[in-house]
């Protein structure tokens, strides 16, 4: 026997054994998913710590790059299923992240916009009352000052009426008929203002 024919032995059984493994540890775990579960997260627990510091689109990229390597040395390559199936459930969860991530993204910017325009249009609704309000406060102090001047026109025509009236002294009997004295024990004003 030749050292070639040696090797290829090897690595034929050593093939075939790694095949075999990974179909008996895959049908064992759709088998038992709940102890294939626990088994899984007690081996990961150790590198929670080491991987949570790592970001995810790191970590997805890193995944995808594993499973799309197609050497022969990669126990997930070649022709099995299994390897197939996290391909394409990887691919589909990537596609549905980043269109859930686009809506989402999408979504937010509109409410940001319609939160924007409605603030734009509030302030213009505001910007328009005050003015309203000073146009308003400036014809009412315009109206008020017209009829105040308008009052002091009047009351200084009626007095230049009255002021020459007010200056010749006015008979006795006059000034004592405007102060309506009564007499003592009557009632009616006296005889001399009749």
């Amino acid at each position: 026997m030749s050292p070639a024919a040696i090797k290829h032995d090897v690595q034929g059984y050593v093939r075939d054994k790694k095949d075999s493994f990974l179909q008996n540890l895959e049908k064992k775990a759709r088998d038992n998913p709940v102890q294939a579960v626990a088994i899984a997260v007690g081996a990961a627990y150790p590198l929670w710590g080491i991987v949570s510091r790592i970001p995810v689109p790191l970590l997805l990229i890193g995944a995808g790059l594993v499973l799309t390597r197609q050497s022969s040395g990669n126990p997930l390559a070649g022709n099995s299923s299994f390897a197939q199936n996290a391909r394409e459930r990887l691919g589909d969860a990537t596609d549905a992240a980043r269109q859930k991530a686009d809506e989402v993204s999408g979504v937010v910017h509109d409410q940001v916009k319609a939160g924007i325009d409605s603030v734009g249009r509030a302030g213009d609704r505001l910007s328009e009352y005050a003015h309203q309000a000073s146009d308003a406060a400036a014809k009412l102090a315009t109206n008020v000052g017209q009829k105040a001047s308008g009052s002091a026109e009047t009351i200084r025509s009626m007095g230049a009426m009255l002021s020459p009236r007010l200056a010749t002294p006015c008979p006795q009997r006059a000034c004592d008929a405007l102060e309506l004295r009564p007499t003592i024990g009557s009632t009616t004003p006296s005889a001399e203002i009749l």
